[in-house]
């Protein structure tokens, strides 16, 4: 049974049940962004691994009570990122990665500050999706918030894989032209977006 096509709420209900599959898709479907956002605070590729391999564990050990009250990409970049801040408060990360985080974790005023653009991002891409063309925009939402496959896509819509597809593809290039943001990130926030 493959799982790949599995909507993330799907998956959280079948790693509840103690279903390692499930938990190896959403350790595939995660782990490369997980990594490249902790290497990112980091800039330190093992312990970049090391924090994003304690994220899974834990998730994997109190699996039978994992209900996130977030998206499940929410859950795992803010688990990623409150790791790091306790490795930095237990002086377990190297003294030269200490000052490149010191603004990060001291300075409230900046969280502040980049919570705040970053949520003004939100809304503006919210808003671009809603000025879509209706049918791109259905197609966009139904693969974004549903995780459905383009097949799933298609047949609910009566329209080939290849027009869904192309449609997904549309949505994406307006969104990085509009907001002139790299493909990675862009994938990050409309993952992490409501």
């Amino acid at each position: 049974m493959s799982y790949s096509n599995h909507a993330d709420q799907d998956l959280i209900a079948l790693l509840r049940q103690g279903d390692h599959d499930a938990f190896t898709e959403i350790y595939k479907r995660y782990w490369s962004v997980l990594y490249l956002h902790a290497r990112h605070m980091l800039r330190e590729e093992d312990q970049a691994r090391d924090v994003v391999q304690e994220v899974f564990a834990g998730m994997w050990n109190k699996h039978t009570q994992f209900e996130p009250t977030i998206s499940l990409s929410a859950y795992l970049y803010k688990a990623v990122r409150n790791t790091i801040l306790n490795i930095i408060r237990h002086g377990k990360i190297k003294e030269n990665y200490l000052t490149d985080l010191g603004a990060f974790v001291d300075q409230e005023h900046v969280q502040t500050d980049e919570l705040v653009r970053y949520n003004d991002l939100k809304r503006l891409i919210e808003k671009e999706i809603l000025n879509m063309p209706a049918k791109m925009r259905e197609v966009f939402e139904m693969s974004r918030n549903q995780g459905l496959s383009h097949a799933e896509i298609g047949a609910q819509l009566g329209i080939s894989d290849l027009t869904v597809k192309k449609q997904v593809s549309k949505a994406v290039t307006i969104l990085r032209k509009k907001f002139k943001i790299p493909l990675a990130t862009l994938f990050i926030l409309l993952r992490v977006l409501p």
